[in-house]
């Protein structure tokens, strides 16, 4: 099964703001989907979050 996963552009400024190695844990960790800690946002339809420790 395939998924597409889309960052938005206020996502990938916050992700790019952040120090190198926490950077890489981020980007590692979306590229990992759908294993995670994932949770449907309430009251959205199709809204998710994903913890990164």
């Amino acid at each position: 099964m395939r998924y597409v996963i889309n960052i938005k552009k206020r996502a990938k400024k916050f992700i790019n703001k952040q120090p190198k190695n926490q950077k890489i844990r981020l980007y590692q960790a979306i590229m990992q989907l759908p294993q995670g800690d994932i949770k449907k946002i309430q009251n959205t339809k199709k809204k998710y979050r994903l913890r990164v420790r």
